[in-house]
């Protein structure tokens, strides 16, 4: 019995880490981020027709998500990946240069079209950039993609902010208690250590946040 009672808090903290886990893919991270840069942020969502903003949701879930998701199948299925989570480094290479590919396609498809505001362009950018250095670094150790996709959308809020001097500060605390979270939970389910969590993070935060602040993008 006592067994039972000390073993009792280890699983509850493994069921919570699970569930931020399975809540924060990194695969729902680009459109989550979108949502909140035009519903959250006053000065996006005035500047852009609905219709609009309908079509670049649509665009990234297509190449973000459904694309990639089908993807993932195909290797799946053929024996390329053994399991959903990517847990084996090797196995990570080639579905994520796949997937840049796709949210490439995205990036430009937005970057060609007039209807949107500039400053989306070095959001999407810099997410972009963040994840094809990820893909890099991953082919040589296992950096944390759940914490680079969670801190891009927190370093693209606070870059907005910062370049439309609009406060977000509710939005931009409860990210933050998100990516500390999901660090924790990475490293109590023992997917990565506590170095990778913060490699990951500080990529993803950096990547966005330096972008918009400083415009770059191509």
């Amino acid at each position: 019995m006592q067994l039972v009672e000390n073993n009792t808090p280890n699983k509850t903290l493994d069921l919570v880490a699970k569930i931020f886990s399975v809540a924060f893919q990194p695969i729902l991270m680009p459109i989550f981020c979108m949502v909140l840069v035009f519903e959250v942020n006053d000065y996006m969502n005035t500047n852009h027709e609905q219709d609009a903003k309908l079509m670049i949701y649509a665009l990234c879930m297509s190449f973000t998500i459904i694309l990639p998701i089908i993807v993932f199948g195909i290797f799946y299925k053929l024996g390329f990946v053994t399991d959903v989570n990517l847990t084996k480094r090797k196995e990570r290479v080639v579905p994520f240069f796949l997937s840049i590919l796709l949210f490439a396609t995205f990036y430009y498809l937005v970057r060609t079209d007039d209807s949107y505001n500039t400053l989306i362009h070095p959001i999407i950018f810099g997410c972009l950039f963040s994840t094809f250095i990820a893909n890099n670094i991953t082919m040589f150790w296992k950096i944390s993609i759940h914490c680079l996709g969670i801190s891009g959308v927190l370093g693209a809020i606070v870059g907005l902010a910062y370049m439309t001097e609009i406060s977000h500060t509710l939005l931009i605390t409860g990210l933050t208690v998100v990516v500390l979270f999901i660090g924790v939970s990475r490293v109590i389910l023992k997917r990565h250590t506590i170095a990778q969590v913060i490699a990951g993070t500080s990529l993803g935060f950096f990547g966005t946040f330096l972008s918009v602040i400083y415009g770059w993008y191509i």
